[in-house]
């Protein structure tokens, strides 16, 4: 959905979607539920409200696909992309971390969604916190079975760290 901001009445937009999203980022497996607040003063365009999907991910540990629920709030600002040097270098300071920008006058809605559900994927997904992963040795998923692999000897670069451990004990 896109926003044409000079259009935007002076008490603001408020949008509720409920869409079937395909998205870059995300392999969503139910439809995007976003309820958001649009609010323009001067060439700034605030925009606050909730992101709701549930996306399919891969743990980490396992690597067994499972669903995971996003329940993302929004809350950005928008500039005006001409106001962005051509040259030079910036640093990003603390306070404009939920700045973002759009061109032409147009703002895209579905980006700020995507972008909103690939911020809101943990690093390191895990189907639950108790999961065991699976065997080094065999590649058996230890959350289903136990397999009968000995336990691996610890490579010759560290064994002088185990010294180190039992030294302190």
């Amino acid at each position: 959905m896109k926003i044409n901001v000079s259009e935007i009445p002076p008490d603001g937009l408020d949008i509720t979607l409920s869409e079937e999203g395909r998205f870059e980022s995300v392999n969503a497996v139910s439809p995007y539920e976003a309820s958001i607040k649009i609010v323009k003063m001067g060439s700034e365009v605030f925009l606050s409200g909730l992101v709701k999907c549930s996306v399919e991910l891969q743990c980490s540990r396992c690597l067994n696909s499972f669903n995971y629920k996003i329940n993302s709030p929004v809350d950005i600002a928008f500039r005006p992309a001409s106001e962005l040097k051509e040259e030079g270098c910036h640093e990003i300071q603390k306070d404009e971390l939920d700045i973002g920008f759009y061109r032409n006058n147009i703002l895209d809605i579905d980006d700020v969604i995507n972008e909103q559900l690939a911020l809101n994927i943990p690093m390191k997904p895990l189907c639950t916190p108790e999961c065991k992963g699976i065997c080094p040795e065999c590649g058996l998923d230890l959350n289903k079975t136990q397999c009968k692999c000995k336990s691996r000897d610890i490579d010759e670069r560290f064994k002088i760290l185990e010294k180190l451990i039992k030294r302190e004990e």
